[in-house]
């Protein structure tokens, strides 16, 4: 297998394990690296936060995953050893420099899902997320309530079956 992280070839891994599944949207993987501080790609590769790069092809150039790092946590250790890197598959679990109304658009147009946004609302649904990333067991109703919750936006449904995102109006005095 062949290992490439941000657009460079690293050759200094084992333990690789690729979990693909049919019926999840994405794949995973966890592999154990040699880390040399004195390597600035290393430096890079290693830094906790990182949504590095991760590519991995067999042993003839076929490509078999494209994905992110997500977790890497060093090993204290008076012997060195290989450090563990784990992550997910690109697509669709993270969204970058994309507003909520552009994320809510791709993600329920593959159900024919309609929304509305209410006014009160509008110019947050407009913010753009630098990265978001929704974890490979989460629903979509739960990945745009995050996200939502974040702006201070609440979801609901109208009559029509279309997703509503609005914001309560407090200042209203009640209908009863």
């Amino acid at each position: 297998m062949k290992l490439k992280i941000n657009n460079n070839f690293y050759t200094f891994f084992d333990d690789i394990v690729l979990s693909k599944s049919l019926d999840k949207i994405a794949s995973s993987f966890s592999l154990s690296a040699r880390f040399n501080p004195d390597n600035e790609m290393h430096q890079v590769l290693f830094k906790p936060l990182q949504y590095n790069k991760v590519e991995i092809y067999d042993d003839n150039d076929k490509l078999l995953f494209t994905g992110l790092t997500v977790n890497n946590s060093f090993k204290s250790s008076s012997v060195r050893t290989l450090q563990p890197i784990s992550g997910y598959s690109t697509y669709p679990l993270e969204k970058n420099n994309l507003s909520l109304r552009e994320i809510t658009k791709q993600l329920l147009s593959y159900f024919g899902i309609q929304y509305v946004v209410d006014s009160s609302v509008s110019r947050d649904m407009d913010l753009i997320y630098e990265t978001t990333v929704a974890g490979p067991s989460e629903s979509i109703k739960s990945y745009l309530s995050k996200l939502a919750s974040q702006r201070n936006i609440i979801m609901s449904n109208n009559e029509k079956g279309q997703l509503v995102f609005f914001r309560l109006n407090t200042n209203k005095k009640p209908i009863y």
